[in-house]
């Protein structure tokens, strides 16, 4: 079971997420019917992660991030990106895609769980949020949201939880 462990909010300035952009359906298949753990591989063992990463002057946050946004909510289906968040002016490489966030309020949680579970900590993690959110007087600002993978999703406590963080824009 996954549990929210940490929350808080803070400002997000103007950024872009940059990486690869698919199309999911609610269970996390992509129309080729492979997963997101699957792109994540991918992302993961073709040296995207580097390309960005040599951005350095462009690198807003160092941790990597799976953004989410709805792209046709009547067919359950969402945009995907795996990447970076990177400042404006970021030189988009060649076969990346950049997605605008506007500045705005996030609401940052910390969703702990056994490592093995990775897909269900992400998929409680909307909730867990969204609930704390609420809790707080706040509401769902729409539009995005997205999980960031800090060094506390890299480094297992001695249970082998570790820590998702999620990010969702209030008002």
């Amino acid at each position: 079971m996954s549990e929210l462990v940490h929350f808080e909010t803070v400002e997000l300035p103007e950024v872009l997420a940059v990486g690869r952009l698919v199309v999911a359906d609610m269970n996390g298949l992509m129309p080729d019917k492979r997963t997101l753990g699957d792109l994540w591989g991918e992302c993961l063992g073709n040296g995207m992660f580097a390309r960005l990463e040599a951005l350095k002057d462009f690198v807003h946050d160092p941790a990597y991030v799976g953004y989410m946004d709805c792209f046709d909510f009547s067919k359950g289906l969402f945009r995907y990106l795996c990447g970076m968040l990177m400042k404006p002016g970021v030189p988009v490489p060649e076969g990346f895609v950049a997605v605008p966030i506007p500045a705005a309020k996030v609401a940052v949680s910390w969703v702990k769980g056994q490592k093995e579970k990775v897909t269900e900590i992400c998929r409680d993690a909307y909730s867990l949020t969204e609930n704390k959110v609420v809790e707080n007087n706040m509401k769902f600002a729409g539009g995005w949201c997205m999980e960031v993978y800090t060094a506390r999703f890299d480094a297992p406590d001695a249970n082998g939880d570790i820590i998702v963080d999620y990010w969702m824009p209030c008002v």
